[in-house]
């Protein structure tokens, strides 16, 4: 919703003073609008370069969607989703309605199951975690090893 001021100023006090009388809204608000996030390829960490060029930075391993954002293993297991946006403010934590998307083959690891709706990192030499969100989200849990191509 969007408001209106409309600035008024008195015509009496300003004829008194030889002002001239004032009537303007005030300039519309600038829209920001947030940037978008870099698209992240379904490769392996090990054939990407990291972040800020540390070794040890962080690499999700989930595909990304251009349209939907980022791609999750289904609790299933047999698929993929992503969580389009619907337009419907939530609460933190709480995601739109799943839709079905296509997996990476990277994402058809069998490792994924223990990362069901999570985000897969690639810590180097530190190994991989799962990553998965709430409210409060729950710690990182270590993966038993790092997801391969098939």
């Amino acid at each position: 919703m969007r408001h209106r001021f409309i600035i008024t100023a008195s015509t009496v006090g300003a004829l008194a003073c030889g002002q001239p009388v004032v009537h303007a809204n005030p300039p519309e608000p600038e829209v920001l609008v947030p940037p978008k996030p870099a698209s992240v390829d379904v490769k392996l960490a090990s054939e990407r370069e990291r972040v800020a060029g540390s070794p040890t930075a962080p690499v999700p391993l989930n595909a990304y969607s251009e349209k939907h954002g980022m791609v999750y293993k289904s609790r299933e297991g047999d698929k993929c989703i992503v969580f389009p946006d619907d337009g419907v403010q939530r609460n933190p934590g709480q995601m739109p309605p799943p839709a079905d998307s296509p997996c990476s083959p990277l994402m058809m690891d069998p490792i994924w199951q223990e990362c069901a709706y999570g985000t897969i990192y690639d810590r180097g030499e530190a190994g991989c975690t799962c990553f998965v969100g709430g409210n409060p989200p729950p710690p990182e849990k270590p993966l038993s090893r790092c997801p391969v191509h098939p």
